[in-house]
């Protein structure tokens, strides 16, 4: 009977030790997520992991195995949810929200935010409808 009860203890033990190691990563990830969702240009990787005290290959690893995205993805997604954004106020010139929002130049912008919105940055500020002002609330 002892036996039983040992082993089951152990079972419990390891299972417990897995979920806290589970949650370990999942917090470090969602913090390092945070951090990269304050910065937008994919040179501040190796900075971000740097910072975690990782190396850039066990970030992008972490990364991928809680997201299914890679650091650069993610990256992408918050420039281009913030320049919809600053598009959408429509109070600078695009050159200007390119450059705010991470990108190298305005080509690699309007690149990025075709592929995201079929569109060309200028093609949406002419043809923003009500369902453009939804989305972005």
């Amino acid at each position: 009977m002892n036996k039983r009860i040992e082993l089951m203890e152990r079972y419990l033990l390891r299972t417990l030790e897995s979920n806290e190691e589970y949650s370990f990563k999942v917090n470090r990830v969602a913090h390092i997520i945070s951090t990269m969702n304050s910065t937008y240009t994919d040179s501040n990787i190796s900075h971000i992991a740097l910072q975690h005290g990782i190396t850039t290959r066990y970030l992008h690893k972490l990364v991928y195995e809680y997201t299914g995205l890679s650091p650069k993805s993610i990256n992408k997604i918050n420039r281009f949810q913030l320049s919809l954004k600053l598009i959408t106020k429509n109070e600078e010139p695009l050159t200007s929200i390119a450059y705010d929002c991470g990108y190298f130049d305005q080509s690699h912008f309007i690149r990025d935010f075709k592929s995201f919105t079929g569109v060309t940055p200028s093609d949406y500020l002419e043809n923003k409808s009500f369902m453009n002002q939804v989305f972005l609330q």
